[in-house]
């Protein structure tokens, strides 16, 4: 039962708390002032770079729409992959820069942990089952081919789902630990290490370390003396190149299976368990190398997506028989939106390390939230979709989930950008009327109903569906039927809502700013009323724009060119709120830029420096001074000459 309480299941049975007997932390636990930037600049760097390939040959893979086994099993495992970087690279390197480990978000870190764990394991599970597919494609005799005849692998692609639900949600997760920069079952907070061992994981690691090394070789034995010597080159390539990939995969999941069974049981050196980490990263990002160097039809297909067809032909490289100039343009928009959530991302997580209590802070951490998962939707799934071709009746359940959650993030960002304009106005007037709304005991009911309000436009209204023709979400998945059918009344309520009391609410606190606060010869005030004013105006504008155009197109015939400029304006009305943050906002602007730069770094480009860096910079400089007037006066002390010691360079 305790290896129950011990895992993800426990937590969404139990109102989202952890088991206190085993991941409490104490509170006599010293947390630890560590932070490993370089390390953490790598795997956040190298975490990047391989979601960005992987997801690349993700799109190659479902545009193939290849129904044979083998892609079937490189679809899921590209999923599991993806989900494990996101974890042991992308989250580790966050980590390893701000110095946090477990203690610190347990409840966090155990659901990406669980996530990391169960994608690992399902990983391998997915990993054995292609290396027995290329064996079952090198010998039709293979003892389990049967696995892969019609019938039988819809079965196995269920087990191998079942499993990694299995493994992420029954399993016990894996938590971090900056000081050695790695993942450990043990969460490091003095109770006994073996109530942390993890059977299902050992049984795991030790079965694909197993199973894939006898398979790979297997596959190896057999096309190097079954095949025999061929003078078809393009045979000679074919063998190299699997036999290549089966070694690279082989070696990089089966290390680390050893690896972490190691560490379980005996005694690990920092740099054994560093390498582990390692391994770990690239058993997931391997796969991606692969794909590119040592499968020409995804790599070819990747090609396409990413380099215009002019540049191809001018340098030789593949140009398929179908290209448009559309592909390039979508795979810009997915570039560009993906630049969009990674300059949200640290605004995101400067107001999560803020720690602040103030209402306005707490909306702008909810509308931070949903303004990600929004950007998800319309422009990052928005761009893979439109580089595909794909829309609503290609991917029916995908399309119809993802456009309910875009849906319930964007009723929801709405009614956040609604309360944060009361919010302003509330700052600059105490006397506004719906003042009461952000005192202590009812603004816990107002963020309640934010997050009812969120959960209602997402499950109970009608999703929007994505159309590839039009590169837009509609509430008409164009079927044939009757567009009356598809009409959203809640949505249209929630746009006219917006706009109706969004914009009075901004032209209210830019008139208070203006005339009420009158000519102030303070430029700081001068600055702020003009970036409140710029800010205003902004959010007011694409949150107006998007819910007027979106309310215009579900009842009336919409030209191309306004169904684009819909589409931009929902993307932007979500992306403009961190482009506010950098520009505007000089606490956020500040904060994100300490924690991305070094200090040396900032100091050598005159970026911001931080109260308690401006104070130890002032005391380093003091002692510095004391001590060389101290040494000239000592030299001259026949002169009688008195030093007077330089106490702060802004006070001369």
């Amino acid at each position: 039962m305790s290896a129950l309480n011990m895992s993800l299941y426990y937590v969404f049975t139990h109102s989202f708390e952890l088991w206190p007997d085993a991941y409490e932390c104490p509170e006599s636990l010293e947390s630890l002032e560590l932070t490993r930037p370089v390390l953490g600049a790598y795997f956040l760097i190298t975490g990047v770079i391989f979601v960005t390939l992987y997801i690349l040959c993700l799109i190659a893979i479902l545009r193939l729409k290849g129904r044979a086994p083998a892609f079937q099993l490189m679809l899921i495992l590209s999923i599991f992959d993806i989900q494990a970087l996101l974890v042991n690279s992308i989250a580790t390197g966050i980590f390893n820069i701000l110095g946090i480990s477990y203690c610190q978000f347990p409840l966090f870190i155990f659901i990406i942990g669980a996530i990391g764990g169960g994608s690992w394991m399902s990983g391998c599970l997915a990993s054995v089952l292609l290396a027995i597919e290329r064996c079952a494609e090198v010998n039709p005799n293979f003892s389990l081919e049967f696995l892969f005849r019609k019938r039988v692998f819809p079965v196995v692609m269920v087990l191998v789902i079942v499993y990694g639900i299995y493994s992420t949600g029954f399993v016990k997760p894996v938590l971090f630990t900056v000081e050695y920069s790695c993942w450990f079952f043990d969460p490091q907070i003095g109770n006994d290490p073996n109530l942390y061992n993890s059977l299902p994981d050992t049984i795991n690691n030790i079965a694909v370390a197993i199973s894939s090394t006898t398979l790979y070789f297997y596959l190896c034995y057999h096309l190097l003396f079954k095949y025999g010597y061929s003078t078809s080159m393009w045979l000679y390539k074919t063998k190299r190149q699997i036999i290549l990939q089966g070694v690279i995969l082989c070696m990089f999941h089966a290390i680390d299976a050893a690896l972490y069974e190691y560490m379980k049981f005996f005694y690990s050196s920092p740099v054994l368990i560093l390498l582990s980490q390692f391994m770990w990263q690239w058993s997931s990002g391997c796969m991606c190398i692969a794909y590119l160097t040592l499968n020409r039809t995804i790599r070819n297909s990747v090609m396409r997506m990413v380099l215009p067809k002019e540049f191809r032909k001018r340098n030789r490289l593949h140009v398929g028989f179908d290209e448009h100039l559309e592909q390039t343009k979508t795979v810009n928009a997915v570039g560009l939106s993906t630049i969009n959530t990674l300059i949200y991302l640290p605004c995101f997580i400067v107001m999560i390390r803020s720690k602040r209590r103030a209402p306005s802070y707490q909306l702008m951490i909810i509308l931070g939230v949903f303004d990600l998962i929004s950007l998800l939707v319309n422009s990052i799934i928005t761009g893979i979709l439109g580089i595909m071709g794909a829309s609503f009746c290609t991917y029916p359940m995908f399309i119809f989930v993802t456009g309910a959650i875009g849906m319930g993030s964007w009723m929801g960002a709405c009614v956040c950008c609604i309360l944060m304009a009361m919010d302003r106005c509330v700052e600059i007037n105490s006397h506004f009327p719906l003042a009461f709304l952000f005192h202590k005991f009812v603004f816990r009911f107002v963020m309640l109903a934010i997050v009812s309000y969120w959960i209602f436009g997402w499950f109970t209204t009608k999703p929007v569906l994505f159309l590839a023709q039009h590169m837009c979400w509609f509430f008409d998945p164009n079927i044939g039927n009757d567009p009356n059918l598809y009409h959203n009344y809640p949505h249209t309520v929630n746009n006219m809502s917006v706009a109706v009391i969004s914009t009075p609410l901004y032209m209210y606190l830019c008139y208070h700013l203006i005339f009420k606060f009158g000519y102030s010869t303070s430029m700081w005030m001068y600055k702020t009323k003009h970036q409140i004013v710029f800010q205003a105006i902004i959010l007011c504008s694409f949150h107006a724009a998007a819910a007027y155009i979106y309310t215009y197109m579900q009842f009336f015939p919409s030209p191309e060119w306004l169904i684009i400029v819909g589409q931009l304006a929902w993307q932007w009305s979500n992306g403009c709120v961190c482009l506010a943050y950098w520009t505007l906002n000089r606490t956020i602007r500040n904060s994100a830029i300490r924690m991305m730069f070094s200090r040396e770094f900032r100091r050598n480009y005159k970026l911001h420096l931080g109260i308690d860096e401006q104070i130890a910079a002032e005391r380093g400089e003091e002692i510095r001074s004391v001590t060389t007037n101290i040494d000239v006066y000592t030299g001259n002390n026949n002169n009688n000459n008195t030093h007077t010691a330089k106490v702060a360079p802004f006070l001369e």
